[in-house]
């Protein structure tokens, strides 16, 4: 049976090579998820230049198989965001996280809303706890949220108290002062009923328990942008000590 989708916000979260000319994008749409799509002459092609990823569109679609082919595609004013370096980077990131969990086929609007604000706040000088707070989103809209309001007795998490997580079951107290955990105010940040925190400490942990909920989630997958933000770290660290 042929479908037809026409109009559709989207955005592009890879794409692959297909032929001479033709690449194969997985798109994630506002109302019908992740999509395959078959994307014709739009490699070395001045008419129809190559999409990027993280970039918002509006397209067109049609086809019965599979794998639709793109008709029109339209990039959206509202996807001009000012990204370079590490934002850029971040977006990437965020591409591949997202084309790595997203089954094909399951509409997720809220998440679609979601990073397309996240991508807005990117201008900000908190991007990378915004960063942190996206990746807890897309956690939650996959199923896979934590209550990070109380602990796994009902108890209301504490700021000055830390806590370790099973990811299947939430957040326990720490009992001991050398077990590892998060403390309470980052995950009150978390919850809303803290504003983000700008002290390292609290982003570090932060990204620690995200980092060790989508691997957990990931089941082997690799997410080849963590490879390479430890590959610049560590080039950043030996310039650096060049340089003292």
């Amino acid at each position: 049976m042929s479908q037809r989708i026409t109009d559709e916000p989207a955005f592009l979260l890879h794409s692959r090579v297909y032929g001479e000319t033709s690449e194969i994008g997985e798109f994630f749409t506002r109302n019908h998820g992740k999509l395959p799509v078959m994307m014709r002459a739009r490699r070395g092609s001045k008419k129809n230049p190559r999409l990027l990823q993280g970039r918002l569109y509006r397209i067109s679609l049609v086809g019965s198989g599979d794998i639709l082919q793109l008709t029109a595609c339209e990039m959206q004013d509202s996807s001009q965001v000012d990204a370079s370096g590490g934002k850029l980077l971040s977006i990437l990131y965020v591409c591949e996280l997202l084309h790595a969990l997203l089954q094909r086929g399951d509409t997720a609007e809220a998440l679609f809303d979601a990073f397309a604000r996240w991508q807005m706040q990117l201008q900000s000088d908190q991007h990378a706890l915004h960063l942190r707070h996206f990746e807890w989103q897309v956690l939650d809209s996959l199923g896979y949220g934590l209550d990070v309001s109380a602990d796994m007795y009902g108890e209301s998490i504490e700021p000055d108290l830390r806590y370790w997580v099973n990811p299947n079951r939430g957040f326990f107290r720490c009992t001991s002062a050398t077990q590892p955990g998060i403390y309470g105010r980052a995950l009150n940040a978390l919850a809303g009923s803290a504003q983000l925190d700008t002290e390292a400490a609290t982003e570090h942990q932060l990204r620690q328990l995200t980092r060790f909920l989508l691997e957990f989630r990931l089941a082997g997958k690799v997410i080849r942008s963590w490879q390479l933000a430890a590959s610049l770290a560590a080039l950043k660290s030996q310039l650096s000590a060049a340089q003292s």
